[in-house]
């Protein structure tokens, strides 16, 4: 596995279907690997997490997919439309 996140297996098979690896992290906590990608649609998010899940069948115990939908703050800079977010929460 240590082979595969080294060699960014990931950053490799994502370039075909349009995944950019934003960021890899070895952590320690509740999860013990964090990637960060983007997609072009949340279809070809999905396809690879099914890559993942089968590159890593039998590694991986759980795997979680998250979107993020407004940035609040990002690479220590603040979102200057932050205010925009309130139209979130309108029902």
């Amino acid at each position: 596995m240590a082979k595969k996140i080294i060699e960014n297996d990931l950053g490799i098979l994502g370039k075909e279907i349009g995944i950019k690896v934003k960021n890899s992290y070895f952590t320690h906590g509740i999860y013990d690997w964090v990637i960060c990608f983007s997609a072009p649609s949340i279809q070809e998010a999905k396809t690879i997490i099914e890559i993942l899940n089968r590159l890593y069948e039998g590694i991986i115990s759980e795997m979680h997919l998250l979107e993020t939908l407004y940035p609040i703050i990002s690479y220590g800079v603040k979102n200057p439309e932050i205010e925009k977010i309130s139209d979130f929460f309108k029902i």
